[in-house]
């Protein structure tokens, strides 16, 4: 009996002990079941709040529809009666959704403006038309005049006019014109050869027959005022250039002045290159009278006026200018009284003989007026080449011809001559080949 009941009393725990792990089992399985369901839970609400989120930035970005306004239609006017006027401008037709008052409206032309009174014509396209009211604008024409007052004449006066500048007169020196604001005035003539610089010279009057000297002021070095350019002189004689010289040599100059003789003494035969060109070249322009006489500096052989950085004036009471003249004609016997034949390089009578006659054939030809009548022959026989083959062509070699003129004087000048090649001989026909320098010589030095 009592190990029925030690028996009964096992199964009982035993059955309470299975019982204990079916409940423990259960309640494991809940609790996997309730963590899992939580989980998923908070997984479907996060997706969810995520899709809301989502549909909110969505809706505030969209475009929100927007109403168009339905232009409204003009308002048809009324049709006036006969001998009413319609005033007023009329308007153009709008643009699709925009809305005109008006009477009438016009559709224009495109790109144009019309600015209209009561009666506009048609614009051509892209035009801005203005018209007065009541007129009517005309195609490329100008508007017209308004109409004459009343009593008053029709006739349009002449426009006003400016009288020409009276003529200088006998005696008067006109002031010239063009020298630029910023020339400095500092070229100071004298009669004599006792001249010195000063910084702002005069307009000195010169009688015919004086000399001139001339000194230029340029207040700083030459090459530093000429800014390394070439010095320039130049002279006018009213207005018109007769004299220009580029000086090379002073563009290196640490000199502030130069002195210069203009015009050579009276009865000289002997004078400065530049007096006596200046001389030349005036009395080839003079007039009897007065004139104005220009001298400056310009810069790398400018030769206008609004090139001057240096100037002076010269009035000149030129008369009949003989004594000018005289000067002239003394200074011109005492250069050509130096001038002498140069030097023959071989006598060759023959063909200087050739050289002679074929130069007056071919003067005669030119209408020269001198008559040639010696030959020096200056250099040897240059012979003659094709560029390309160097086939021999011909030779030709130089000569000064002597001459003498209708009126007495004489003269050499430079002259090219030249033989043709045939192969195998020079040809014995000479042939002229051009002209160089002439100078003046006494005739007893070409007998």
């Amino acid at each position: 009996m009592k190990k029925i009941v030690m028996a009964s009393i096992a199964l009982c725990l035993i059955g309470t002990t299975v019982q204990a792990q079916g409940w423990k089992d259960k309640l494991k399985k809940a609790t996997k079941n309730f963590v899992e369901g939580d989980s998923t839970a908070i997984a479907a609400k996060a997706k969810r709040d995520s899709i809301a989120a989502a549909a909110a930035v969505i809706e505030t970005t969209k475009p929100k529809a927007t109403t168009v306004a339905t232009p409204k239609k003009p308002t048809k006017p009324k049709t006036p009666t006969a001998g009413t006027t319609v005033t007023g401008a009329k308007p153009t037709a709008p643009n699709t959704g925009t809305t005109v008052t008006g009477t009438k409206p016009k559709a224009p032309n495109t790109g144009t403006t019309i600015i209209t009174g009561n009666k506009p014509g048609a614009p051509n396209t892209g035009t801005t038309i203005t018209t007065p009211s009541g007129s009517t604008p005309s195609k490329g024409k100008a508007p017209a005049s308004p109409p004459t007052p009343s009593g008053a004449s029709n006739v349009t006066p002449p426009a006003p006019t400016t009288p020409p500048p009276p003529a200088p007169s006998s005696g008067s020196f006109e002031a010239v014109k063009g020298i630029p604001a910023n020339a400095e005035k500092t070229i100071n003539f004298s009669k004599t050869s006792k001249i010195s610089a000063i910084s702002a010279a005069k307009t000195t009057l010169v009688s015919d027959g004086d000399a001139v000297y001339a000194m230029t002021n340029f207040k700083a070095p030459i090459q530093q005022a000429f800014q390394y350019l070439i010095p320039t002189l130049v002279v006018w004689l009213d207005g018109e250039m007769i004299y220009i010289s580029p000086r090379t040599d002073l563009m290196s100059s640490q000199e502030t002045t130069i002195k210069f003789q203009l015009l050579p003494e009276e009865n000289s035969k002997d004078g400065e290159a530049v007096c006596f060109q200046v001389l030349n070249n005036m009395l080839t322009k003079l007039t009897p009278g007065n004139h104005k006489l220009i001298v400056g500096w310009t810069a790398s052989g400018g030769h206008t006026y609004d090139a001057l950085g240096w100037y002076g004036e010269i009035n000149l009471a030129a008369g009949d200018f003989k004594r000018w003249t005289a000067t002239a004609n003394n200074v011109h016997s005492g250069n050509v009284s130096k001038n002498e034949l140069p030097s023959s390089f071989t006598s060759d009578p023959t063909l200087e003989s050739k050289m002679v006659a074929t130069t007056n054939n071919y003067a005669r030809s030119q209408g020269w007026k001198e008559t040639f009548s010696k030959a020096v022959i200056t250099s040897d026989w240059y012979t003659i080449r094709h560029e390309l083959t160097g086939v021999i062509l011909g030779r030709k070699r130089s000569a000064s011809l002597c001459a003498t003129w209708p009126d007495g004087h004489c003269t050499f000048q430079d002259m090219g001559f030249k033989q043709d090649y045939d192969g195998s001989k020079y040809s014995s026909t000479l042939i002229w080949n051009g002209v160089g320098s002439q100078t003046e010589i006494e005739c007893h030095k070409i007998k």
